[in-house]
């Protein structure tokens, strides 16, 4: 089998980063820097990436957010009262890997409770 039919393969399994990334290893000549066992980690680290990078895109569009932000953005002046320490550790999602909920107050005194959909 030629590198043209593993590519087609790869793409026919739904394995597209894969596929790409050997492709350009084949291309600019780079495959054979490596053992089979650490080449295949590679493209299967790869496509995991992908998969997540493409998961997380697809989530954000279907939250619907109406605006897009960033936590270097935030304003953090006095008057806001906002604790840049908690942002930045929101940020890092560690609350999602630990399955855990956040509760964010209004400024109305009512509570919304965020549910974990990951």
């Amino acid at each position: 089998m030629n590198n043209n039919q593993t590519v087609e393969k790869l793409k026919q399994m739904r394995l597209g980063a894969m596929a790409d990334l050997h492709l350009q290893h084949i291309k600019e000549n780079r495959a054979t820097d490596l053992t089979p066992d650490e080449y295949l980690a590679l493209l299967t680290d790869h496509q995991w990436e992908d998969h997540k990078d493409r998961k997380i895109q697809r989530l954000l569009r279907q939250a619907t957010f109406r605006g897009q932000a960033a936590l270097a953005e935030v304003d953090y002046i006095q008057q806001r009262i906002l604790d840049k320490n908690m942002f930045l550790r929101l940020g890092c999602l560690d609350f999602i890997k630990r399955k855990e909920n956040i509760i964010i107050p209004a400024s109305d005194s009512s509570v919304h409770k965020m549910p974990n959909k990951f």
